[in-house]
């Protein structure tokens, strides 16, 4: 009983801490108001971005105990997860506002960890009475990656040309698929599959995000 309200503790915690850490650890404190700013307008969008991510998961019949579950997973998280804060924050700032690249992470870092950081709490009540290791700890580790990896890989994104554009986006599709496959994955009991695949979001937020992050603004930057 214990182990598994520990885990909770894991599900509802683990991207508001990490969010804290990373904003007082590597945040610049003359980015403090962009910062605040960004927070407040993410925790505001969580309510919208909650309420059309249930929409779209509820399109597609369940297809539990098949691969074909990664579908299922994918429309209820990942792809909402992943692209809709982002629409979100274009409500707020232009997004080929010129800003230099690190504030555009960190801010946008920010908004999403706002955004989704409530996540956790929602989802607690949505499986309260089926707890399963998908939930309490791997489905809190995959928002933490999108949370972290999305700010980068928009940044990317948005300096590439059209092809490069259309490699990402397919790349992305194909990575949001994989990481649908875990859930599936653990019920069929491939769980270290589901492990490397996990950890290999890890390694792309540790090599594609954090370096963003760390990086300092060479000038003062608008935070309109």
């Amino acid at each position: 009983m214990l182990a598994f309200e520990t885990m909770w503790f894991f599900l509802v915690l683990c991207l508001p801490l990490s969010l804290a850490h990373a904003i007082f650890s590597w945040f610049p404190p003359a980015e403090r108001e962009s910062t605040k700013q960004a927070l407040l307008r993410g925790l505001i969008s969580s309510i919208p971005v909650w309420l059309i991510s249930r929409f779209l998961g509820s399109l597609l019949p369940s297809m539990v105990g098949s691969p074909f579950y990664a579908f299922n997973e994918w429309l209820d998280h990942i792809l909402p997860y992943s692209l809709l804060p982002l629409l979100a924050y274009a409500f707020f700032w232009r997004l080929d506002e010129k800003v230099e690249g690190g504030l555009l992470q960190r801010r946008l870092t920010a908004f999403y960890g706002a955004c989704l950081g409530p996540f956790g709490f929602v989802e607690m009540t949505r499986t309260e009475l089926s707890p399963n290791l998908y939930t309490l700890i791997v489905l809190p580790l995959i928002i933490l990656a999108i949370a972290a990896s999305m700010p980068a890989v928009f940044r990317l994104w948005r300096g590439a040309w059209t092809s490069r554009r259309i490699l990402m986006g397919l790349a992305f599709t194909i990575a949001g698929l994989l990481l649908g496959l875990t859930r599936w994955l653990l019920l069929a009991r491939y769980w270290y599959i589901a492990i490397a695949l996990v950890a290999g979001a890890a390694l792309l937020v540790w090599f594609r995000a954090l370096p963003g992050l760390l990086s300092r603004a060479a000038g003062k930057a608008s935070i309109a």
